[in-house]
Formats: C-alpha cells, sequence, structure tokens
C-alpha cells in the first residue's frame, strides 16, 4: 500500500495506491482541514489486507523552522 498526500490547488488530496491501482483518492477542502472533523474509510490491497485510514482537520501553522505547531 502506497498513500501519496498534499497539496492540489485549493484543496489537500489524498491517494491511495495498492501497487500501481489507485485504491481510492479524498479531496479535503480549507473548511474540512480547519473544521477538526473526522473522515475514516477502509480500502482493501491486491493482497486481500484491508487498512481503515482516518484524516482529520484540525488549525495547525509551520513554525519558523518548517515544524508543526
Amino acid at each position: 500500500m502506497r498513500v501519496l498526500l498534499g497539496p492540489d490547488g485549493d484543496s489537500f488530496l489524498v491517494r491511495v495506491f495498492s501497487d500501481d491501482e489507485l485504491l481510492t483518492s479524498r479531496r479535503y477542502d480549507e473548511a474540512t482541514l480547519v473544521s477538526g472533523k473526522v473522515d475514516e474509510f477502509s480500502v482493501t490491497t491486491h493482497l486481500g489486507v484491508v487498512y481503515t485510514l482516518c484524516h482529520w482537520g484540525g488549525s495547525c501553522a509551520l513554525g519558523t523552522d518548517g515544524s508543526i505547531e
């Protein structure tokens, strides 16, 4: 399983792959990211393993050294 995530335009994109196949993708806008809302979803890999993934919003800021505060 491989998870790619990062900014995509004015939203945050999460993509989950098994080998090279895209299993699911989730897009979170700014309102969702700051809301603290939890998004839980499951994926099944090519080997039949089921993973439950969770993404939640919340406010954070990058410090001057790049760390999350």
